[in-house]
């Protein structure tokens, strides 16, 4: 209705419709004049479907680094900086912490074991702290973790591995340089459903950043404890995997732009403003 008003629509940050629903984009075609896309893939699929594009980097490249020195805050939280850490960010939704963390607790305590791990977990705001504390009192190794409250930058650059659920997280863990392992589950009825809708090669955004697989992914069936010991096993036994792992997230890291992507999609929309003669 605003576009058939000769309203500017312009929409900053694709919805995914190219991993779930593609056949949605010419639906978005008919209702915007602009998109803003974050990730530098995205700009091709649009502009290839007819929909007019800019791919303006992605804003979390201004604000995903750390304010503390690893040996601060790792002390503070009373942490032995000279062991390893491992953080966990299980995911934003309880839904999704019921699936992943019993799992991740049992490779933890697996790896506190034979590698004397440290290990913290990074609470989304979106999650009450006794519904945590719930799920981490199941386990034994639950009482020694200790819980950061949504600082996840300093988190993520203290960590000499990262056990991440797949969204946002993992790109903003590429942005630090931190390696990681990238999980996910859903229930058999939802996964189902996604094996017949997702049409991408991977599932985790840093590597479809990448266009190739930098960071293992353990979805669905895959993710097991044993899964996770094995592959945080693998990182955590070789520096050089690590470092190959850390170059190639400075990678994709560089693919997101430079500094600035929220000031250079305003200022698309003020010449996309000022084209169509519309009033702010």
């Amino acid at each position: 209705r605003l576009k058939a008003r000769g309203v500017p629509v312009i929409y900053f940050v694709s919805p995914q419709l190219w991993a779930w629903r593609p056949g949605r984009i010419r639906a978005l075609k008919q209702t915007i004049h602009h998109m803003l896309c974050i990730f530098p893939f995205e700009e091709r699929i649009y502009r290839e479907a007819g929909v007019p594009v800019t791919y303006v980097g992605h804003p979390l490249v201004d604000i995903a680094r750390p304010t503390k020195a690893r040996e601060e805050f790792l002390s503070a939280l009373g942490l032995d900086p000279s062991k390893p850490v491992i953080a966990l960010l299980p995911g934003s939704r309880l839904r999704e912490i019921r699936h992943h963390l019993p799992i991740m607790l049992e490779a933890c305590a697996q790896l506190e074991a034979t590698h004397g791990v440290k290990v913290l977990l990074v609470k989304a705001s979106t999650v009450e702290r006794d519904a945590l504390d719930r799920l981490l009192g199941k386990h034994s190794v639950g009482k020694r973790i200790r819980v950061v409250a949504g600082d996840i930058y300093n988190s993520l650059g203290s960590a000499d591995l990262a056990m991440v659920s797949s969204g946002t997280a993992t790109v903003e863990a590429a942005l630090l340089g931190t390696p990681m392992i990238v999980i996910y589950r859903v229930s058999r009825a939802s996964a189902a459903l996604l094996r017949r809708w997702v049409r991408t090669p991977h599932y985790s955004m840093v590597n479809l950043i990448a266009g190739r697989a930098i960071v293992p992914e353990l979805i669905q069936e895959k993710l097991t404890s044993q899964a996770l010991v094995r592959e945080a096993s693998s990182l955590l036994d070789s520096p050089e995997k690590r470092k190959a792992m850390q170059s190639d997230l400075a990678e994709v890291a560089r693919k997101l732009g430079s500094p600035g992507a929220s000031e250079r999609a305003a200022e698309v929309i003020v010449k996309l403003v000022a084209l169509t003669g519309a009033k702010p």
